[in-house]
């Protein structure tokens, strides 16, 4: 069984202008390619898990998705070991994406994919986001959980800091700050 670190995707890894349909408008967060390169150096896993409801409203085409995944790593240059994506919405998509499914985050069935294809253990892995839902879906799959400040990082922190949203094992500044956290408690 392997260690993994599970990546949100759009606010912490890219700039989320909502929505990013467009491969030319990715803008990877500083310190993205170090975090990314120091992670898989150290022979974690890295699997992405992503909220893509955009694919199930009809604004995101799949070739376009397809295509935004690869400039963000083209731009890392660092590969993942997997990109799992939640197409659904339960009340906003179309169609058969319109569900509540256990794959959207905080829901924790893209943590679960990865396990039963990549032979994760979940004792040695880690989740980091921007969100409360990175944070939660973590909690519930019982990995370590990171915070970084990037995307709507502040925001989440307020929410811990208020009682909201269960606190995270650390917060860092960005993924570079995560990932140099992660290696110190290996």
């Amino acid at each position: 069984m392997s260690a993994a670190v599970f990546l949100d995707r759009d606010g912490t890894i890219n700039e989320d202008p909502g929505f990013l349909a467009d491969a030319t408008r990715v803008k990877l967060f500083p310190g993205v390619s170090e975090g990314l390169s120091r992670l898989q150096r150290l022979g974690l896993k890295l699997v992405i898990v992503t909220n893509q409801s955009g694919v199930g409203r009809g604004l995101i085409p799949p070739d376009a998705l397809a295509a935004v995944n690869r400039r963000i790593f083209e731009l890392a240059g660092v590969q993942p070991d997997a990109i799992y994506m939640c197409f659904h919405h339960p009340e906003e998509a179309r169609g058969a994406f319109r569900i509540a499914c256990e794959c959207r985050k905080p829901g924790t069935g893209l943590i679960q994919q990865g396990v039963r294809e990549l032979g994760i253990d979940l004792a040695k892995s880690w989740m980091v986001g921007d969100r409360p839902a990175d944070l939660e879906c973590g909690r519930a799959a019982g990995v370590k959980r990171v915070l970084v400040l990037t995307g709507d990082g502040a925001n989440t922190l307020s929410e811990v800091r208020a009682g909201r949203v269960p606190a995270p094992d650390h917060v860092a500044a960005d993924l570079d700050q995560a990932s140099v956290w992660i290696e110190r408690n290996l």
